[in-house]
């Protein structure tokens, strides 16, 4: 098996079982990447009925008559058009309203006092730096976004690495705080891509898609045939 979080696939049968998973986990500091707090994780794989109780008690901390969401942007610039040698003068103008639209963006926010996180490539916080400065002055968190839109999986672990360090050290200096949370520009990830995040102190990643509504550890190692099982 991959390296999946062996309590929670198997082990804990109850919430109370998993928390307490969660709570060796955290403090112990093994090397694991969460999409989001302890608040909302670890229904991943629990029984069906654990699942239900565990989304029962979250309603009963956040009513109806409060909507609970995650608002989340991602500021490219011209760094995704760049990316794909989309050069040409039009192309490039899409990019260029990026800012346009992130000053709307932040002002709405504004206006209902929403926190909103902001995933960034480097490319575009040297391009626009003080568009990023405002973001993180009005109190959102900024998220790496890659350095210049680029796929990961089309990268060699070395590129990868070389892409990481870039972007964080832009957006580190750009706004003063060292990003924790990474969405891969193409929504897509390398084998490469979470020990790398973990090597470089990362919280949570937000490219993988296996649950609409509960965080879940993302794994390594998973292994595959096209006639056998995916383990």
């Amino acid at each position: 098996m991959g390296d999946r979080p062996q309590g929670v696939a198997g082990d804990c049968n109850s919430l109370a079982e998993t928390h307490a998973w969660f709570d060796s986990r955290v403090a112990h500091h093994l090397p694991h990447v969460l999409n989001v707090s302890k608040d909302i994780a670890l229904s991943f794989r629990l029984p069906r009925q654990c699942r239900i109780d565990k989304r029962a008690a979250l309603a009963d901390t956040c009513p109806m008559s409060e909507i609970c969401i995650a608002l989340t942007f991602d500021f490219d610039g011209m760094s995704n058009w760049i990316a794909n040698g989309a050069t040409s003068p039009s192309m490039v103008s899409r990019g260029e309203f990026g800012p346009i639209g992130l000053l709307r963006i932040l002002d709405l926010l504004d206006r209902h006092d929403l926190p909103g996180t902001f995933f960034v490539p480097g490319h575009t916080a040297l391009a626009f730096p003080d568009h990023c400065r405002e973001i993180a002055a009005a109190g959102h968190e900024i998220g790496h976004h890659g350095w210049v839109h680029e796929n990961p999986v089309r990268l060699t672990p070395e590129q990868e690495r070389d892409v990481l360090q870039r972007g964080l050290t832009v957006l580190e200096e750009t706004t003063g705080t060292r990003p924790v949370g990474y969405r891969s520009p193409a929504w897509d990830i390398s084998p490469a891509t979470i020990p790398l995040l973990i090597e470089h102190g990362f919280l949570y990643d937000s490219s993988l898609m296996g649950d609409d509504f509960s965080p879940y550890w993302a794994r390594v190692g998973d292994r595959w045939t096209q006639d056998g099982p995916y383990v």
